[in-house]
């Protein structure tokens, strides 16, 4: 079922990714939720609006949690306000003019 094959985490907790989508620059993982709640993945607090750290394929940013929806036995975790960490030369010195 899984068509991506990255490693994902949200806040440290590893979540089966179904499908990840970038939309108007916002981040949409898509879940697996039989599989995320077997393997301990907490949905409890995830339907407030927080600020997370994600992990997508070994590239952590910060982000926040907007929204969270289940259909069809997937859930489709909504991040906005992503901020790659590590990205200083993008901030300091990395403009030549």
């Amino acid at each position: 079922m899984s068509r991506d094959d990255r490693s994902v985490t949200i806040d440290g907790a590893r979540v089966p990714v179904v499908q990840i989508d970038r939309i108007d620059g916002d981040v949409i993982v898509s879940i697996d939720v039989a599989t995320a709640v077997r393997e301990g993945f907490e949905f409890t607090n995830i339907w407030q609006c927080k600020r997370v750290t994600v992990s997508i394929s070994g590239r952590e940013f910060a982000a926040t949690i907007t929204n969270c929806s289940i259909e069809h036995g997937v859930a489709a975790i909504g991040l906005t306000d992503c901020e790659l960490f590590g990205s200083d030369t993008d901030r300091d010195g990395g403009d030549s003019r």
